[in-house]
């Protein structure tokens, strides 16, 4: 109608013309409206269906946000009305207010499941385990059962369980490992793969371990390297090909066909610094430019860094990067680490290890130097 508001201003319609009303008024007739029918026109009339619509889908859900609200009411619609052919601004047509759409997507989201599974493992030789006690201790979505709290526990190396919707914490608990904790969304129809989880029981106070996991897509095979300065002022390189010593760094496990764990563990006592990449050794002859070059930056790869009793740290992969090799960080003597997280070309595994510090020296070697 010639008195509706108008422009980019308004986001949604509703019927505003000759509306009949339980108030029986005067003012109508400067509305073009019938007072002794009462029937009423104008915005005054049309805000009332949206507010009410709004009300109806806040009902489902007291624990949806204004946003949530907003968002449902306005996309739920499926007519569309004219903008006001008399405004200067007119816009074009905006969604029509519908009810029924909204109040059922309402449901829909209140009422969405997904799935989330995770596999267990042992961090320092690989092999399954059996038994992992699982409990909520956060979730954020629009369902309002009480989910904080609730407790799971695998009854094999796995646990694959359904969900409402929504973003959650949970922690994971084993015997006298490590406790490991986790955040993730849950999709509505969707299952949320958390791979490989991997235990670490506790280490020495002058001890690191380091855990590198990545998805189920390709690659099949990444690899952990370690570069120390050893305390006779060489470097200690440890990876699959030359593995280390166990009471200097040593590597636990070499994963070639799954997602991890590949684990490293590192005395500290006979370093005074090392550096921790990761190779594509599925792609480690990609150039820059090929297709493989993101493959690495694409894999879902995480590492996870223990000292002691606690895990210290985890580093994420960046995605859209380029490379087929993730320089990931840096770790003094007295604990203080720098996330480095740069991209290299390198093919040879030999020569891994963007900050390595000589070549040769104990453990094997190769690399730039220092």
């Amino acid at each position: 109608c010639d008195f509706s508001n108008s422009g980019s201003t308004t986001t949604i319609a509703a019927p505003g013309r000759i509306i009949y009303s339980t108030v029986l008024d005067h003012y109508e007739k400067y509305l073009g409206g019938n007072p002794q029918n009462g029937e009423w026109s104008g915005t005054s009339m049309a805000a009332p269906h949206v507010t009410g619509v709004a009300g109806l889908v806040w009902a489902i859900n007291p624990s949806f946000t204004g946003a949530d609200v907003k968002n449902i009411v306005v996309l739920s619609t499926k007519d569309t009305v004219m903008d006001n052919p008399a405004s200067p601004d007119a816009t074009g047509n905006y969604p029509l207010v519908n009810a029924r759409l909204a109040v059922e997507e309402a449901i829909r989201r209140t009422d969405a499941k997904g799935n989330f599974k995770v596999r267990f493992t042992d961090a320092a030789d690989g092999y399954s385990v059996i038994g992992v006690k699982a409990e909520c201790t956060a979730y954020s979505g629009y369902n309002t059962d009480e989910l904080v709290g609730k407790k799971y526990e695998a009854t094999s190396d796995s646990l694959n369980i359904e969900l409402p919707a929504g973003v959650y914490t949970f922690k994971f608990t084993y015997s006298d490992y490590i406790p490991a904790t986790f955040t993730f969304e849950i999709k509505a129809g969707e299952t949320t793969d958390l791979n490989n989880i991997s235990f670490s029981k506790e280490i020495g106070d002058n001890e690191v371990r380091v855990v590198l996991h990545w998805g189920t897509e390709r690659p099949r095979d990444l690899d952990s390297h370690f570069n120390g300065l050893h305390t006779t002022g060489s470097n200690y390189h440890v990876y699959y090909s030359s593995m280390g010593s166990r009471g200097v760094a040593w590597l636990d496990v070499d994963d070639t066909s799954y997602e991890g764990p590949e684990t490293i563990t590192i005395n500290m006592n006979e370093f005074s610094e090392f550096t921790y990449s990761v190779h594509n050794y599925s792609n480690k002859n990609t150039s820059p430019g090929e297709s493989a070059a993101s493959v690495l930056a694409n894999s879902g790869a995480y590492v996870e860094v223990f000292v002691g009793s606690a895990k210290v740290a985890m580093y994420n992969i960046p995605t859209n990067r380029m490379g087929t090799v993730w320089n990931v960080f840096k770790m003094n003597r007295d604990g203080s680490t720098t996330f480095i997280n740069s991209f290299e070309y390198i093919s040879s595994p030999s020569e891994v290890g963007a900050y390595a510090y000589s070549s040769g020296g104990e453990g094997g070697g190769g690399g730039t130097s220092w």
